[in-house]
């Protein structure tokens, strides 16, 4: 299993899938740079990981400047072209009602735990990242 992790960001490949986890209830933009995020998928990308779950199921709370849209946003541009496949964990409420209403399931469905998300990216079935 690789890992990385900081206090609150958490990267491990769990039966050959990539779960970046973002580990606190609210993202701020100077406690949690976006530029991080995207270094945890990069570096992921570089060590030839193809299979992703972006797990937002621990935030609660999201606002325009930064979060959740913002992260699958750069993770989309990292992913774009890599023949990778991701989706994303969102917990039920106000994330998951913005992250649907701004149109990002169409792109990278949402599921409401790591394990299902990782169920699915796991099969070969599962579509590969358009963007």
């Amino acid at each position: 299993m690789t890992e990385h992790s900081s206090p609150w960001l958490s990267s491990q490949v769990q039966s050959g899938v990539r779960i970046v986890s973002v580990l606190v209830p609210r993202i701020d933009a100077a406690a949690h740079p976006r530029e991080a995020f995207a270094a945890s998928i990069a570096e992921a990308l570089g060590q030839a990981d193809r299979r992703f779950v972006l797990d937002y199921s621990r935030v609660r709370t999201i606002d325009h400047a930064c979060g959740i849209l913002q992260f699958t946003f750069t993770a989309g541009q990292l992913l774009q072209g890599t023949d990778s496949r991701v989706a994303a964990c969102l917990a039920p409420g106000h994330p998951r009602r913005a992250y649907r209403f701004a149109g990002l399931a169409q792109f990278v469905p949402d599921f409401r735990s790591p394990n299902h998300a990782a169920a699915a990216v796991a099969r070969d079935d599962y579509p590969l990242f358009q963007g």
